[in-house]
């Protein structure tokens, strides 16, 4: 959207993830272990400015925390097997981004 100093932008970005089961720690034959659904939601407003893009972002808007997998750890599992690590999706991040945009000659 043009405006008086350069153009303005609003860009969302939406991601989704079905339920799946996970065998790396419980076995086949036990049914493995549940990951449930999720999704993240991303934002970015911003403005061009000539060779400049500025804007403001936020990922994972809402916060979820996804189950990426789990992670096996050695110690852990020693002391309790059905404990594992779970890797989740990175919490809610909040930035500011500048580009500078060339052109080649």
């Amino acid at each position: 959207m043009p405006t008086s100093y350069g153009e303005s932008f609003v860009r969302g970005q939406y991601s989704f993830t079905g339920r799946s089961v996970s065998y790396s720690v419980i076995p086949v034959q036990d049914g493995g272990r549940v990951r449930e659904q999720y999704a993240l939601t991303d934002l970015h407003v911003g403005t061009l400015i000539g060779p400049w893009e500025t804007s403001l972002f936020v990922k994972n808007l809402f916060d979820v925390r996804g189950n990426l997998g789990d992670e096996q750890s050695e110690t852990s599992e020693l002391q309790n097997p059905l404990r594992p690590r779970w890797l989740i999706t990175q919490p809610r991040t909040i930035g500011l981004e500048v580009r500078w945009r060339f052109k080649a000659q």
